[in-house]
């Protein structure tokens, strides 16, 4: 994957047409993960998965620790309501105690927008290995929402390869 670029994916404006590519070729070749006899891949053996909802959510977590599971990660998650949270803790604090644990990535999901961008600029800016996924800020951003969207409509689309092609001249309306 030497061509990925990304250390954050906080949204997906600023994704090329290959980094739709290299993501929708991964997401492809693991979905067959969950039919396999043993639904687990060493792809991430060694990573350490941080979860940190700071707000309820029930698919977009569970998804994103099953999946982190099921590719061998060790997954660690936020429990806001017994954290330092409820003791005025801030988000950015929280993350920082996160990063400095160890984790390798931390998927935020946050009611604020523009929140997953703060976090990572903080993490940046004091030269953290740990790297920030938005699953949900607010009203602003939902990246891993959208490629999965995107990857469910190429699939049903092309039916039998990725063909991202197929979307072109669609309208495609989400109620």
């Amino acid at each position: 994957m030497n061509s990925w670029r990304h250390k954050h994916i906080l949204t997906l404006a600023n994704f090329s047409k290959n980094d739709y590519e290299i993501v929708l070729n991964f997401a492809d070749r693991f979905s067959t993960v969950n039919a396999n006899e043993t639904k687990k891949v060493p792809a991430m053996q060694g990573y350490l998965i941080t979860s940190c909802f700071f707000e309820p959510s029930t698919r977009t977590r569970t998804s994103f620790e099953l999946a982190a599971k099921r590719l061998s990660a060790d997954v660690q998650s936020l429990s806001p309501s017994s954290s330092s949270i409820t003791k005025g803790e801030t988000h950015l604090d929280t993350a920082l105690t996160y990063s400095a644990m160890g984790a390798d990535i931390l998927v935020i999901r946050h009611s604020s927008s523009y929140i997953t961008f703060e976090i990572a600029k903080k993490l940046d800016a004091i030269n953290s290995k740990t790297s920030v996924l938005n699953a949900g800020d607010g009203l602003h951003s939902h990246p891993s929402q959208g490629l999965l969207d995107i990857y469910t409509l190429i699939k049903f689309f092309s039916k039998k390869s990725l063909i991202p092609e197929v979307l072109n001249g669609k309208k495609i309306l989400i109620v």
